[in-house]
């Protein structure tokens, strides 16, 4: 009988030590949101920005292969992964 008490103790125990963790947890992740969501805009707009670049890479190698008239599409290409930041 005894035995018994010993595991519905440890039963409940495991629940309340469940219920702490997850409001460590929920600490924890409500502390790291604002660090998060700070860097997930910042890689977005660092995204955006080398878009742009590439984009203006391209445009310019498609100027200048217009004006010379001796450019082709590869030379273009190779022109803008070239240019392009890795």
């Amino acid at each position: 009988m005894l035995g018994n008490v010993t595991v519905v103790q440890s039963y409940a125990r495991f629940a309340s030590e469940m219920q702490a963790m997850r409001s460590i947890m929920g600490e924890l992740l409500a502390a790291q949101y604002p660090g998060a969501d700070l860097v997930g805009s910042a890689h977005r707009a660092d995204a955006h920005r080398r878009d742009r670049r590439r984009r203006r890479h391209l445009c310019r190698g498609r100027r200048a292969g217009r004006r010379s008239g001796r450019s082709r599409v590869g030379e273009i290409v190779a022109f803008v992964g070239f240019a392009a930041p890795a």
